[in-house]
């Protein structure tokens, strides 16, 4: 994680001298964060992780390009790409009942020879909640939004499925790169990995997280942006805040798994 070592914002104007606070107070301000640039091994390089889903002008994919360049089969070079970012998500729920925004703006990518190999997490700070009843310090309870299982596991289910791996599956499908079954198929595999190094926390400390459910419920988050253009969530509740639209099935979900 990206630690943020200083911050500085101006507040002398008339917006800040009103009773009530309001967006504009936010105009004007600079947060410094650490460079990841000084924790990078030689032949190592980073870029945001917005790019994967990016296509030029001529409608070439950054990720098929990677691919190929890397040499690797299709499956080895996703399954170190998921490992990167996937499997350190969910060790944070179900390990440590922690969530965060893990969207490709927030993510940057460490990258050798076109395969991924590491990830770093930065402005998070705000946008992350406790989500169970693990102990916390003095002062930190503000963090805490104990939510029931199904809710936790949207913070994979809408947050990384929905919101970056369906993307990314569908543009390796359209270039002839992978299936989007064998995608889901690796999706699935990275799964049981952590599952095998980690059998006590398969389903996260409470017990209650099924990440192979066969659906799970529809959030929409451009519907909250379009709600509120100020502010998506109340971040003090942000489970009461969302918008939902029916289901969706669970691409990796069990056979048989429930409903």
């Amino acid at each position: 994680m990206l630690r943020e070592r200083a911050a500085i914002g101006y507040t002398g104007d008339a917006y800040h001298r009103t009773r009530t606070t309001n967006p504009h107070r936010k105009m004007l301000a600079a947060l410094w964060r650490e460079n990841p640039l000084a924790q990078l091994a030689p032949g190592e390089r980073v870029f945001t992780m917005a790019a994967l889903l990016h296509r030029d002008h001529e409608g070439r994919s950054v990720a098929a390009a990677m691919q190929r360049a890397s040499g690797l089969p299709p499956v080895q070079w996703l399954a170190g790409y998921l490992r990167a970012y996937l499997r350190p998500l969910v060790h944070l729920l179900l390990a440590h009942d922690v969530v965060v925004m893990p969207h490709g703006e927030n993510l940057i990518l460490r990258v050798r020879e076109q395969q991924v190999i590491g990830a770093f997490y930065k402005d998070i700070g705000e946008e992350m909640a406790v989500v169970g009843h693990r102990p916390l310090p003095e002062g930190m309870e503000r963090v805490r939004a104990v939510v029931p299982g199904e809710e936790k596991a949207l913070s994979i289910f809408t947050d990384v499925f929905d919101g970056v791996l369906r993307h990314l599956a569908g543009i390796l499908d359209a270039d002839g790169i992978l299936p989007a079954d064998r995608f889901w198929g690796q999706v699935a595999s990275v799964l049981d990995e952590y599952e095998a190094d980690h059998p006590g926390l398969a389903r996260g400390l409470a017990g209650d997280v099924d990440l192979r459910a066969g659906s799970f419920a529809h959030s929409c988050l451009n519907r909250l942006q379009l709600r509120n253009t100020l502010q998506m969530v109340d971040l003090g509740d942000q489970a009461s805040s969302l918008l939902y639209a029916g289901r969706m099935d669970n691409p990796v979900a069990r056979v048989g798994a429930a409903v």
